[in-house]
């Protein structure tokens, strides 16, 4: 595991309810950024989206990535990473993403969006993100004259 993914930074925001912003390259290779639900496992991230999305569709043709967590307060706290991005199909709604509802939205919310979604989305692209470079940043240390 890379450095940067054992600070407290790193390790409050992973646990966070705060999204991930994911930027990638769509297939005409233009940059994309999209807010998006994650889980942290096993020192990688994971997120879900349908698999005909523009996501994954870029994804499958340009895998590097990067993602940002950032808190919305000051002194803020942020962590970025960058990696290569491997995708999953499944069929149906992916566990990551039924778990990754409950953790944003709370039991009963969360639930009751994955059924909805089911609906709408009938089968999902798990995309393992493994990092390659990670910084995690608390301004509040890093700029310590300023937010002391």
């Amino acid at each position: 595991m890379l450095e940067g993914l054992n600070t407290p930074v790193a390790k409050e925001l992973l646990q966070s309810k705060v999204p991930a912003r994911l930027a990638f390259q769509g297939v005409s290779g233009q940059p994309h950024v999209a807010a998006i639900w994650f889980v942290w496992r096993n020192s990688n991230i994971i997120v879900c989206s349908g698999r005909e999305s523009h996501k994954v569709r870029g994804i499958r043709k340009y895998p590097d990535v990067e993602l940002t967590i950032d808190t919305d307060t000051v002194p803020y706290k942020s962590l970025r990473i960058r990696g290569t991005a491997a995708i999953e199909d499944t069929d149906g709604i992916c566990p990551e993403y039924i778990e990754a509802a409950h953790h944003y939205y709370g039991e009963e919310l969360g639930q009751k969006w994955i059924d909805w979604f089911a609906n709408v989305v009938p089968s999902m692209s798990r995309i393992t993100i493994e990092p390659t470079w990670v910084q995690a940043m608390d301004f509040k240390t890093f700029f310590s004259d300023v937010f002391s």
